[in-house]
């Protein structure tokens, strides 16, 4: 009885991780906006997948730029949903933002900004 509730687990667990390799994919979004909340805090503005998970996977800081660069993972089969969520994501740089251009790394774009800064 042990032995065939450990097998059924054991199959579970590999239909499960077969449907998570077949069906879910990675997409880039579109960097939509930032704004500020200190010198050198962003606040992302991006649309992704309502059942995914969106993050940002690359910043790279410079003189001159940050590039930005987010990505979500869905897990839900089809062609995507016909829908996506706002999504904000929270970045600490390591030196303030000052006049240096936020570009989205997706496209090499500049992001704007929406001129909600909240800095003091």
């Amino acid at each position: 009885m042990r032995r065939a509730a450990i097998v059924i687990a054991a199959s579970l667990g590999a239909v499960a991780l077969l449907w998570l390799v077949i069906v879910a994919r990675t997409s880039t979004e579109v960097v939509s906006a930032y704004r500020l909340t200190d010198p050198a805090t962003i606040i992302l503005e991006t649309m992704g997948p309502p059942r995914g998970w969106t993050r940002f996977t690359n910043v790279v800081e410079s003189t001159s730029e940050v590039r930005v660069k987010v990505e979500s993972w869905n897990w839900l089969p089809g062609p995507g949903a016909a829908y996506a969520v706002r999504v904000e994501l929270t970045i600490h740089l390591a030196e303030p933002l000052a006049d240096r251009t936020v570009l989205d790394a997706s496209g090499y774009q500049p992001v704007r900004d929406d001129g909600q800064a909240t800095v003091q």
